[in-house]
């Protein structure tokens, strides 16, 4: 019995022992699989939880198109594309210190006529070509008016470049002022309105000027820096001031097709030497006025000169067609000592020239023989034929070019 005994408190003591290692056991794997389901399923400790917080935080940072404050970036305004106008009370949430600002990835974008204006920070612009800048307001005439207009004022403002495809519709008064502008790149076709470079004195380079269909008055008065235009794509009339004071202004290219030159469209314009007048139906009253180094006229088309057209320029070699119906008086009192004149076949005399434009309305008023003073003398010092022109202008202007004198070159 006591065998029996002994025997079941080795298995009684067995089974304690057992007991307490499988405890053991099964909690230490228990624990360790708890901690790491609870790792696993705590929030925001997944990888999967961090690309979300970085993608919250970009979209933070994205430009916001009804905030105008997020658009910025140091000193640069990076306008988003959805954006489609753009007023003076927008441009007064980027702030005063603003020096680019670029809205050229904007569609079918509208600027309001005064939203730049007096930004004196502002130094370089892009738009998209197919953007419409309204018109400013206020006359470019009278110093006592205020004038207004989109980017007026900005006297620091050097560089605009219109970027893309599409109509571009520069309106009234745009950078009237902006004294500093140096260059202007065009894109695309372009509608100048009144006055829209006005003044703006520091002008030299105009890319794309092909491109422009359309000329406001005043467009580019007084723009003393502007060297040369390309107008070939010019599909209305040159008018009033368009290029008046433009001091440097030496050369330009007219459109191939028949078009009127307005009143002072080039008044005062002392070094334009190079322009062609061949398809140029009527120029207006003092158009060419005081343009001292413009000695070549091919007037060939003209219907009509007005009032002083060629008063104290320079012109000296004129040639007319019998297209010409009326000549205003002072028409062509050039400051040049002699005139030489080419006229249509059957002229060969001064004789000849004068009864034949004496049926020219009003010629015998138009200054050709009579000085400023109404002195008269003799200014044509010969009368050629119309088809010695071409020719004669091709030895005549090569000699210009050489700065050789044309003395004695003619002989009659």
């Amino acid at each position: 019995m006591k065998k029996w005994k002994d025997l079941l408190q080795a298995v009684a003591v067995m089974l304690v022992v057992f007991g307490l290692v499988f405890t053991m056991t099964g909690c230490g794997s228990s624990g360790g699989s708890s901690s790491g389901d609870s790792d696993q399923n705590t929030p925001g400790s997944s990888d999967t939880d961090s690309p979300g917080e970085d993608n919250e935080g970009s979209d933070a940072d994205a430009p916001d198109a009804s905030d105008p404050s997020t658009w910025i970036d140091g000193n640069t305004i990076k306008v988003p594309g959805e954006v489609q106008e753009i007023t003076a009370e927008i441009v007064d949430q980027m702030g005063n210190t603003i020096q680019k600002v670029d809205m050229s990835e904007c569609l079918n974008l509208t600027i309001e006529g005064n939203a730049f204006k007096d930004v004196l920070s502002l130094k370089e612009v892009y738009l998209p070509a197919n953007v419409t800048i309204q018109d400013g307001s206020g006359s470019n005439l009278g110093r006592s008016t205020v004038v207004e207009g989109t980017f007026s004022g900005c006297y620091n403002l050097d560089k605009v470049v219109f970027v893309g495809t599409g109509t571009t519709n520069i309106g009234k008064n745009a950078f009237y002022n902006c004294q500093n502008l140096d260059t202007v790149i065009l894109a695309d076709t372009t509608n100048v309105g009144e006055s829209a470079f006005q003044y703006c004195t520091s002008l030299k380079t105009i890319q794309g000027t092909e491109n422009i269909s359309s000329i406001g008055e005043y467009a580019f008065y007084n723009c003393s820096s502007l060297a040369e235009m390309d107008l070939n794509g010019l599909q209305n009339d040159l008018p009033q001031f368009a290029f008046g004071v433009c001091s440097e202004l030496t050369s330009v290219v007219l459109p191939d097709r028949s078009m009127n030159i307005r009143e002072d469209a080039f008044y005062n314009c002392p070094k334009l030497k190079d322009i062609n007048l061949e398809k140029v139906a009527s120029i207006g009253e003092r158009a060419f006025r005081q343009c001292a180094s413009l000695q070549i006229a091919d007037l060939q088309s003209i219907v009509h000169l007005g009032l002083g057209a060629f008063k104290q320029s320079g012109l000296t070699y004129i040639r007319f067609s019998d297209s010409v119906k009326s000549v205003a008086s002072d028409a062509l009192a050039t400051a040049a000592d002699k005139v030489y004149v080419y006229y249509g076949t059957g002229v060969e005399t001064e004789a000849q020239l004068i009864e034949r434009l004496n049926r020219v309305e009003n010629w015998e008023y138009c200054g050709l023989f009579y000085n400023d003073n109404d002195v008269e003398h003799t200014k044509i010092d010969g009368v050629l034929s119309f088809n010695q022109w071409e020719s004669d202008m091709a030895v005549i202007k090569d000699l210009m070019k050489a700065n050789q004198s044309l003395a004695g070159w003619f002989t009659f």
